[in-house]
C-alpha cells in the first residue's frame, strides 16, 4: 500500500476551510428561517447576524482545526507511519 506520510497544513486547511464555509451555506436558510419566526432572545437583528456569519465562522473554525490537526498527523506519522491506502 501507500502511506500518506505528511499533508501541507496551510494548503490542507485552505482546502478543508472551503469546504467548511459550503457547509455553513447549507446552514444558512434554516438559520434564516429561525430569525424570522423565533427571534428569541437575541432579537431578530442578531439571529439575523448569525445565520450571515455561518458559513464565515465554519470556514475560520474549519481552517484552524484542520491547521492543527495537520501538525498533530504529521508528527504522528514520523513516529508511527502514515496512514496507508491500496490504488486500485
Amino acid at each position: 500500500g501507500v502511506q500518506i506520510r505528511r499533508f501541507e497544513p496551510v494548503q490542507t486547511a485552505k482546502v478543508l476551510g472551503v469546504v467548511y464555509g459550503l457547509v455553513g451555506l447549507v446552514l444558512v436558510p434554516p438559520l434564516l428561517l429561525i430569525a424570522v419566526f423565533a427571534p428569541g432572545e437575541m432579537g431578530f437583528g442578531g439571529s439575523l447576524a448569525t445565520a450571515l456569519m455561518a458559513p464565515l465562522l465554519y470556514a475560520l473554525i474549519g481552517y484552524i482545526g484542520t491547521f492543527i490537526a495537520c501538525m498533530f498527523y504529521n508528527v504522528a506519522a514520523r513516529w508511527f507511519g502514515g496512514i496507508e491506502f491500496e490504488r486500485f
